[in-house]
């Protein structure tokens, strides 16, 4: 999920702060590496999970749009080129992401 770009840079940060430090203290060091990576981790999943969140919307709205009494032929019959998109519909259907996201407990507000 990580790219190797985004841990490389995380252990840059981490030896330089390392060696700018008045405590070299290599445990402390590590932790907060791992702690890094960790949350790097988090916000990725946060990422998919508003990807998902925003396609549940996007429905959401158009259902009401057409339920309208003056509804226009536009929101009788919508472009639903973002609702019915793959990518989405596979992130929505995984269960390793949904696994992960109750695991690590990552929730988006209102949801």
């Amino acid at each position: 999920m990580l790219t190797r770009r985004h841990i490389r840079v995380k252990v840059l940060q981490s030896v330089y702060a390392f060696n700018q430090s008045e405590h070299l203290d290599l445990n402390k060091q590590e932790k907060f590496l791992f702690y890094s990576i960790d949350q790097m981790l988090d916000l990725y999943l946060l990422l998919l999970q508003l990807l998902i969140e925003m396609r549940n919307h996007a429905e959401k709205v158009l259902v009401i749009s057409q339920k309208k009494h003056l509804a226009t032929a536009l929101e009788k019959n919508p472009h639903r080129t973002f609702i019915e998109n793959k990518v989405l519909k596979l992130l929505a259907t995984n269960s390793v992401l949904t696994e992960m996201v109750r695991k690590k407990k990552i929730e988006l507000l209102g949801s």
